[in-house]
């Protein structure tokens, strides 16, 4: 297995239990450093594993979901 992908696994699952949670959220946790957090959430974005529900405009963070499988966009817990 590819360096890091393992650490992906961890924080794709998470995500999966917990749409709209912060990076901050994932890496407190799960016991993961913010920067590590940051570069597994970037992966899994690019991939297309993840998407980004909210950009984190004016200081807000950025929140994070599974991506739609039927069409219709995954709301955030809470939303």
């Amino acid at each position: 297995m590819a360096r890091g992908y393992s650490g992906d696994r961890v924080v794709l699952a998470y995500v999966a239990r917990r749409p709209g949670a912060t990076a901050k959220q994932v890496a407190q946790a799960l016991g993961i450093p913010d920067g590590r957090v940051a570069v597994n959430l970037d992966r899994l974005t690019d991939d297309g594993l993840l998407v980004v529900a909210s950009p984190g405009a004016s200081g807000s963070p950025c929140l994070y979901l599974l991506p739609p499988t039927d069409g219709e966009p995954e709301k955030a817990s809470g939303t």
